[in-house]
């Protein structure tokens, strides 16, 4: 359905602007878990359950 993607969409743009939000350490928390993600060294379910 046509609703589905348009929920999903602002679902996404939600997450974003909430991380838009945080302060420059939580960011740093963020990037650091992506980074770790990005090399392996934490599973997809991990990083997912994170964001």
């Amino acid at each position: 359905m046509a609703c589905e993607g348009y929920l999903e969409e602002h679902e996404i743009v939600a997450e974003q602007v909430k991380i838009n939000n945080l302060d420059s350490e939580a960011k740093g928390y963020l990037d650091r878990i992506e980074e770790l993600y990005k090399n392996g060294e934490l599973n997809k379910a991990d990083y997912e359950d994170t964001y």
